[in-house]
């Protein structure tokens, strides 16, 4: 399906919405079992049509470039959003669910050329009867303060079937190069999960049964530091255990740094 806007300046191809808005899971003790609001169908995701032959060339070129520099052709096919200003293009690449692949690549192509990319750092996980992906989430500190606090990230989780769900594992991610070259900073254990319409959080390792459905879930862990000074980035790669099946993904957090305010 192909959307349009009436500005002749945008062009948007199979847009999406926004990622959802951070849960703060309340701390608990006792398990939970937790029913999904409705079970989701499966939609196949399909590549989106070019807007216009600029925007074909566009991505065309984006292809090409990509691959070269090392990233899977498989990343840059299935559904495609174009941003059309004049004769420049922003491309967001969404491909199609894979175990580690990013649930976006980000090129902009002016001129034939390829200029800035981004490769999302939220990641994917597949196994039989589940779908896993990590949720971008978004923190800010003001610039010379205290960096921002993070402790918890999300998740989209979804079965086929009734499913116990525990973590096995946080491991806390840097990367300073604008790249999702991640270090490990610290393993925080299995932290607490908490899944809604659950009133209160429990120890990951305990864990919560899930019916089959679409689930949003928390993974909650000892605070870290996020400073965003250039280009860096942060993520929790998280371990589950999904009815017995490890299944690992990433969640990234984008820090924003903001000015302090003058009044003078």
């Amino acid at each position: 399906m192909v959307m349009r806007s009436n500005l002749a300046a945008l062009v948007v191809v199979v847009a999406c919405g926004p990622s959802p808005t951070p849960v703060e899971a309340p701390r608990g003790e006792a398990p939970v079992s937790v029913a999904a609001e409705a079970p989701v169908a499966e939609v196949p995701v399909e590549a989106a049509t070019p807007a216009d032959d600029g925007a074909d060339a566009a991505i065309a070129t984006a292809r090409t470039a990509l691959t070269a520099q090392g990233l899977p052709a498989e990343w840059l096919h299935g559904e495609v959003q174009v941003r059309a200003i004049d004769e420049r293009y922003e491309l967001r690449f969404v491909p199609t669910p894979a175990t580690g692949a990013p649930d976006h690549v980000e090129a902009f192509v002016a001129d034939g050329e390829v200029g800035r990319v981004w490769v999302g750092a939220s990641t994917w996980a597949i196994a039989s009867g589940a779908r896993l992906r990590g949720l971008e989430g978004h923190a800010r500190h003001t610039h010379g303060g205290d960096a921002a606090e993070i402790g918890d990230v999300d998740f989209e989780l979804t079965l086929e079937r009734p499913t116990r769900l525990r973590v096995r594992e946080v491991v806390w991610l840097t990367s300073p190069t604008c790249e999702p070259d991640f270090t490990e900073r610290a393993r925080l254990g299995a932290g607490h999960l908490y899944v809604p319409p659950a009133t209160r959080s429990v120890p990951g390792d305990e864990g919560v049964e899930l019916a089959a459905g679409t689930h949003r879930v928390t993974v909650g862990f000892p605070s870290q530091p996020a400073y965003y000074a250039y280009c860096d980035r942060f993520a929790a790669r998280v371990v589950f255990d999904v009815g017995g099946t490890s299944m690992e993904a990433r969640a990234e957090v984008m820090v924003t740094r903001m000015e302090p305010y003058d009044r003078h």
